[in-house]
């Protein structure tokens, strides 16, 4: 199986709930035939993911063009669309906006998650922040879990790769609990692998990686206009943060690593998540989504000197909380006009603790231990507005004028404590307590006019401006760094879809 791209749709294979063939997709918030979305977009089905062995958002990277993921660690990830969007440091946003069932994550560590009953992935180019959550200066991703259905469905999956010991299960139930009301699903993954670096000081498995995940959903439908679905899930992810390892040069291709501890690091991902549709009648339908998400981490012992020398060890903790909104109408007004509107509220508040162990020897004072200490709480508010107006004035032309307006507040409490410890010296205490604002206000137009030539050829032109958040150093950071501004680009596209991408 081969992934489906919006220049070459004709040629796609057919979609599950496509009697015609064609790609069915949400890009636009609405279900629309692939061939007919003005957008530089890539779909790929769940069963194109099984069948390649891909589990994660990051491995499904290969399969879309201009999508770029690269991973050091099994919390951290480096994301990026047409290059656009590549985030560095933790408490920074992410370029690209990563959303599940709608749901914005909030931080790329959600791209080395386990894929769980997967649909399709739709990769879309460009800034789409007139129709998604926030954050999608280079794109968005949109992965759309498979849902309730009246008929009862069991899928089982299963594989193994060597030479590191990979191995994948995986299944699904769903089925009806009253006919035509209500509806379940539940499904459960398990993924290991010994990883392909190795410890040498250690003589270990340098790069272990554990995941399990559960998630159930509960879908109610007790008439036609209206429908509440609800899906919780679990995550745990069990891998390494490896520190930059040293290397004599860009051919130096070796797969040891030489640190003093495996830099183990544990994940707890777990959330709740609402949605509510409702047709109102006169072509007008209503969507509300809310989710509470929970990500937990921890990393007993971890090298800070990036080599063997024992001279720096470190413990962290770090907690995330999000809690997200979004409101959208869809209407017709009539065959030539209609309007996608809604309004977006985010709340996310992060918590670290590190503690740094350092031993030295200075050249005049002998032996010197520093115990430092750093906790930091990073607080956000966002508030956003958006909508699309869409006009057809023939059956060939459309035209799409969006608006999104961005309003942010964020807040960084830091603090170090530190205690330095010499036989000359003696005790020397230090606290330094730092704190950091960011606040910004963004507005973000796109302009799209498309032509459909026939019902495998369409052209369109956009422009559009995109814009990402800013975010914090940790408190260690002098001031003069210690807070990022946000991000802005301007994208223009021209893109006949027969051609290939």
């Amino acid at each position: 199986a081969a992934p489906a791209f919006a220049q070459d749709a004709a040629s796609a294979p057919a979609a599950d709930n496509a009697e015609d063939g064609a790609i069915v997709v949400t890009a636009r918030k609405r279900d629309e035939t692939l061939s007919d979305v003005p957008i530089a977009v890539t779909a790929i089905s769940g069963d194109t993911l099984t069948a390649r062995g891909i589990n994660s958002v990051r491995e499904a990277a290969v399969l879309s063009p201009g999508l770029n993921i690269n991973s050091n660690g099994s919390g951290r990830a480096f994301v990026s669309i047409r290059g656009v969007g590549v985030t560095l440091v933790q408490s920074v946003q992410p370029g690209v906006g990563l959303f599940i069932d709608g749901i914005y994550q909030p931080n790329t560590a959600y791209l080395n998650n386990p894929l769980l009953d997967v649909d399709r992935i739709e990769v879309l180019r460009g800034p789409q922040g007139t129709l998604y959550g926030k954050n999608t200066l280079g794109g968005a991703i949109n992965v759309i879990t498979r849902q309730p259905s009246n008929d009862f469905e069991v899928r089982a999956n299963g594989s193994y790769a060597g030479p590191d010991n990979s191995w994948l299960v995986s299944g699904a139930v769903s089925g009806p609990i009253i006919d035509d009301v209500l509806g379940f699903r539940i499904a459960a993954s398990h993924r290991q692998q010994d990883g392909f670096l190795t410890n040498t000081i250690l003589n270990k498995d340098a790069n272990r990686f554990n995941t399990d995940s559960v998630n159930a959903t509960l879908r109610l439908t007790p008439s036609d206009g209206f429908s509440l679905t609800v899906k919780g899930y679990y995550d745990w992810v069990d891998g390494v943060n490896i520190p930059y390892s040293r290397v004599s040069g860009p051919t130096d291709y070796r797969r040891d690593v030489t640190f003093n501890t495996l830099n183990q690091t544990s994940y707890k991902y777990r959330g709740i998540n609402a949605r509510a549709e409702a047709d109102l009648g006169g072509g007008s339908k209503l969507s509300v989504i809310g989710a509470y998400d929970m990500r937990n981490s921890f990393s007993p012992d971890s090298d800070g000197d990036f080599g063997p020398d024992n001279s720096v060890r470190s413990v962290g903790r770090d907690s995330l909380r999000t809690m997200t909104i979004e409101t959208r109408l869809d209407s017709e007004w009539s065959d030539q006009f209609s309007t996608l509107v809604g309004l977006f509220t985010s709340n996310e508040e992060t918590r670290v603790n590190n503690t740094d162990t350092i031993n030295l020897i200075h050249p005049l004072f002998g032996p010197v231990n520093i115990v430092r200490n750093t906790t930091a709480k990073n607080v956000a508010d966002t508030y956003a507005a958006f909508g699309t107006l869409f006009w057809k004035p023939t059956a060939g032309w459309e035209v799409a004028l969006g608006l999104r307006y961005d309003r942010e507040n964020r807040v960084s409490r830091g603090e170090v404590d530190s205690v330095t410890t010499n036989a000359i010296l003696g005790v020397i205490p230090a606290t330094t307590l730092t704190n950091a604002k960011l606040k910004s206000s963004e507005w973000q137009p796109k302009l799209t006019v498309s032509r459909k030539w026939t019902p495998d050829l369409m052209t369109y032109v956009s422009v559009a401006r995109g814009y990402r958040g800013g975010g914090f150093n940790a408190p260690t950071a002098p001031m003069a760094v210690r807070t990022y501004g946000g991000d802005s680009a301007w994208t223009y596209d021209v893109c006949d879809n027969s051609a290939t991408p």
